[in-house]
C-alpha cells in the first residue's frame, strides 16, 4: 500500500519562499539534447529547444526587458558556449546566463518565470514560488498528457503557443496586469498534501501509529 504524503524537503524550502523578489525575468530552460527515448513521444526536439529559445530572448528583448538564462544542468557547459554565441550574434543587450548554480538557489529572487519544458525535477519548486509563471510552447495543446494535466498547467500558468502571445503577457507584465496564478490546490494535488501541514510530522505519527498497534 502506496500513501501519498509528500515531499519533505519541498515543505521546508517552501516555508523560506516568497521573499520580495527584485530581478525581472528568469528564463529556465529544458535539455538542448534529448537524453532519453521517452522524447521520441514528446513535441521536443533540439530544434524546436533552439528556435523557442530565440523567440522568447528576442521577445523579451524586444520589450525591453532584462532576463537571467538558467542553462539545462544536462550538457550546461556545451549550452555556454552555444548561448554565448547567441547572445553575442543577435546583439542581445539585456540577456545575461545563470552557470553552475542550481535553479532552486536563484528562482526566489525573480518576479517572472518563464518556462518552455515541463518534464523537469525544478517545476514543483517553480509552481510553489507565489509569481507569475508563462510556459512557452508551440505545441502546447498536443502535449501527451491528459487534459486533466494541461487544464491544471493552464490553471498554474499562462501559456504562451507564439511571440505575439508572450509579447502580450510581457506587456502586461510591465505594466502591473499579470498577477499570479499561485494556488493552494496545485500544491496541494502535484507537491504536498497543504491542508494536512508538514509531511514530515504526518509521516512520523503514521510512523508511530504503526508501532502503537503493533504492541
Amino acid at each position: 500500500k502506496v500513501l501519498c504524503m509528500g515531499s519533505i524537503q519541498q515543505y521546508e524550502k517552501n516555508q523560506l519562499l516568497n521573499k520580495n523578489p527584485k530581478k525581472d525575468i528568469f528564463l529556465c530552460l529544458g535539455p538542448d539534447v534529448n537524453f532519453s527515448f521517452r522524447h521520441l513521444l514528446e513535441y521536443y526536439s533540439a530544434y524546436k529547444k533552439y528556435q523557442q529559445s530565440i523567440e522568447i530572448i528576442s521577445t523579451i528583448e524586444e520589450a525591453f526587458l532584462s532576463v537571467d538564462i538558467k542553462l539545462h544542468p544536462q550538457g550546461e557547459r556545451s549550452s555556454l558556449n552555444n548561448y554565448l554565441n547567441i547572445i553575442k550574434d543577435k546583439q542581445y543587450k539585456h540577456t545575461k546566463i545563470i552557470y553552475g548554480r542550481s535553479a532552486e538557489t536563484v528562482l526566489s529572487n525573480y518576479k517572472l518565470i518563464i518556462i518552455d519544458f515541463i518534464a523537469s525535477a525544478v517545476r514543483k519548486h517553480i509552481f510553489s514560488l507565489k509569481i507569475p509563471v508563462i510556459l512557452y510552447d508551440r505545441d502546447f495543446d498536443k502535449m501527451r498528457v491528459s487534459k486533466k494535466v494541461l487544464s491544471d498547467l493552464s490553471n498554474r500558468c499562462y501559456i504562451a503557443r507564439n511571440k505575439v502571445e508572450l509579447l502580450d503577457f510581457l506587456n502586461r507584465y510591465k505594466d502591473g496586469k499579470l498577477p499570479t496564478k499561485w494556488s493552494e490546490s496545485i500544491i496541494d494535488n502535484y507537491i504536498y498534501p497543504i491542508e494536512k501541514g508538514s509531511p514530515g510530522r504526518n509521516i512520523t505519527k503514521y510512523i508511530e501509529s504503526l508501532l502503537n498497534d503493533n504492541y
